[in-house]
């Protein structure tokens, strides 16, 4: 995905940088029985230089090495922290390695910490010795232990493998609408943000009212989820002078694509005049998204089941065994 590029495009595609990222490892199977320990590093400079150069040709988009480690030195830094490249170090040289990205879950339960997996990858040379799974289960362990209450990943190929490393596919469908048969009277009223606090600020209120735990940002996380996933263009819904929701949309084609939308709790009518409003705002004849199955029931909406960034959590806490979540275009990491 190049930088200002919609990461995913409507009816569920996605762009190369995401379809590749988080894919295959090679190290799914169960094979020989591995000696290789490793030590667990934070990669950085010359040691990130080194995945760089093994993983550009899945997830470097046409990237040369120098620009591809350039663009994972930014993450890191646009990430404040949150983002962090992690590896199995053995002889100088990351057997296993992959990235971890902190974040938080919010529903009408509470929020709670925990940390998200992504672009596992496993050096070709000591492939199918379960290098992959040892470093997963080693960077979870230590979230546990300090206090992390899940972890979240997007699955774009072998879900069965992480399922049997305790996570759970969560909801992956791509909804769709034509712009023309969602209600036309009863929508909230669009205003743009007067301030990037003013729409966490929306955002937050609607996730710790969500009945599935939901990803909660701060400005940070906004600002980085905007970098790698946007552009979106921000849009509060208002009933008379209260924020009820918002909605982060981009044009694609004849499509409005929703890069994340939430409400308050208003009613399914409200919400899919709204999406119309939204739509016709945008002189689009689709609007599509990864929207909550709830949400659009009832609703002249087509559903296309995703077989790419399949969003899975394991509950870290027990208490959380029975819980939901939902994620959308912007929560990807």
């Amino acid at each position: 995905m190049k930088d200002g590029e919609a990461a995913v495009a409507p009816g569920g595609g996605s762009s190369p940088q995401r379809r590749d990222e988080g894919r295959r490892t090679g190290d799914f199977g169960q094979g020989e029985h591995c000696d290789l320990r490793g030590e667990l590093c934070d990669l950085r400079g010359e040691r990130l230089r080194a995945v760089a150069r093994e993983t550009r040709e899945l997830w470097g988009d046409g990237r040369s090495e120098d620009d591809y480690f350039a663009y994972l030195e930014a993450q890191r830094e646009r990430g404040g922290g949150r983002v962090v490249h992690l590896g199995l170090m053995e002889g100088g040289r990351a057997l296993a390695s992959l990235k971890r990205y902190s974040l938080r879950l919010a529903s009408n339960r509470g929020s709670v910490r925990g940390l998200g997996l992504g672009a596992v990858f496993t050096s070709p040379a000591v492939r199918r010795r379960g290098l992959a799974e040892r470093l997963i289960s080693r960077v979870l362990d230590e979230a546990q232990r300090s206090g992390a209450a899940c972890a979240v990943l997007f699955s774009d190929i072998e879900p069965d493998y992480y399922e049997r490393l305790g996570f759970r596919r969560q909801e992956s469908t791509t909804w769709s609408a034509s712009t023309a048969d969602l209600p036309g009277e009863g929508a909230l009223a669009l205003r743009v943000p007067a301030s990037d606090d003013e729409l966490v600020g929306v955002h937050q209120r609607c996730m710790l009212r969500s009945p599935v735990f939901r990803p909660w940002r701060d400005g940070e996380a906004q600002r980085f989820g905007e970098w790698k996933n946007g552009p979106y263009a921000a849009r509060l819904l208002f009933e008379g002078e209260v924020p009820r929701g918002y909605a982060l949309v981009a044009r694609a084609g004849e499509t409005l694509w929703l890069g994340d939308v939430a409400t308050d709790g208003v009613p399914s009518a409200v919400l899919f005049a709204t999406l119309r409003a939204l739509g016709r705002q945008a002189s689009a004849q689709r609007v599509a998204g990864w929207l909550y199955a709830d949400d659009v029931a009832g609703g002249p909406f087509v559903a296309s089941p995703r077989r790419e960034c399949v969003p899975m959590v394991r509950w870290l806490d027990p208490s959380l065994g029975d819980a939901r979540a939902h994620f959308a275009p912007m929560d990807h990491f």
